[in-house]
């Protein structure tokens, strides 16, 4: 997740268009590789939506786990119970 987060901040970065922050000062030189405005939205989209659904999938993997409430035995029971169970389905 981490290297999706520095991809899409790089992303951002190297295809966004210069804009301009005051009227009197023009922009002297604007981006040569920046996407188009209306590419660049759907690629930030598609770069969030692909983020949140990461998170998302690691939260069901955290929740997956025993809780700190059960002994390391107690984990490795439960553990053991479920490759069992998926070995022998």
């Amino acid at each position: 997740m981490a290297r999706m987060f520095t991809n899409s901040i790089f992303y951002v970065h190297e295809k966004s268009n210069m804009a301009q922050l005051n009227d009197s000062i023009p922009i002297a030189q604007p981006k040569v590789q920046a996407d188009p405005p209306e590419v660049f939205q759907q690629n930030m989209n598609e770069l969030a939506t692909d983020l949140v659904k990461k998170a998302k999938e690691i939260d069901v993997l955290i929740e997956l786990l025993p809780g700190i409430k059960n002994s390391e035995e107690d984990q490795v029971k439960k553990g053991n119970g479920k490759n069992k169970a998926q070995i022998f389905a």
